[in-house]
């Protein structure tokens, strides 16, 4: 909540310490109160605004009046703790509203309109903007795609009975008209074999 701090000490002055403080970034929010003897010491005083006090005490002092201060600090730090908080709180619900919103855009009644590749198309983009992903792909079964009226697609070293039918991202589909077997080397296919989403550290 705040720093008490002794102008005068051994070694590393007061002033010096504070310029430390303040040139933190995780502690130079922290307000300092100087101790001092040298209540007559104009000079002294602006010295310790300069270095980032907020209030400043001459010895000897009251136990009380420094107690009062103190407890006035304390709110003030309970309180921005509090504000703090609500505003986390309030970006986690404007959070959860989004993803909810996006959740509702992959049952839009627009897209019972679309053919199944504009479908898949179309819900992929939006699945991949939900989860923020810089890439993503469907593949279906060769038996589904056959049943829905989708190419034979291509056999050779793809893997298993798979077809790349959307994909959207750093990977391509090789072509819109003719979706070709899924490919072990790719991340669809990785992501499919493991039946989870793949993560790297650096793209």
């Amino acid at each position: 909540a705040l720093i008490l701090l002794d102008v005068h000490m051994p070694g590393l002055g007061g002033f010096e310490t504070a310029r430390y403080i303040t040139a933190r970034e995780r502690t130079r929010h922290i307000p300092i109160i100087f101790l001092t003897a040298f209540a007559a010491d104009v000079e002294e005083v602006f010295r310790g605004y300069a270095a980032g006090a907020v209030d400043y005490v001459t010895k000897p002092f009251e136990p009380e009046v420094l107690r009062s201060k103190v407890a006035v600090f304390v709110a003030l730090h309970r309180e921005r703790a509090q504000r703090l908080e609500a505003m986390a709180a309030q970006a986690k619900a404007e959070a959860a509203t989004e993803t909810i919103r996006k959740l509702q855009s992959l049952s839009d009644a627009a897209l019972a309109h679309l053919d199944l590749d504009e479908l898949l198309a179309e819900v992929l983009a939006r699945i991949r903007e939900l989860f923020a992903a810089d890439t993503a792909g469907i593949a279906l079964t060769a038996d589904a795609a056959a049943g829905e009226g989708g190419g034979g697609g291509g056999g050779g070293s793809g893997a298993p009975g798979l077809e790349l039918r959307a994909a959207d991202g750093l990977e391509r589909l090789a072509t819109d008209a003719d979706p070709a077997a899924v490919e072990p080397q790719t991340l669809v296919a990785q992501a499919a074999a493991t039946s989870r989403p793949l993560v790297f550290s650096r793209r």
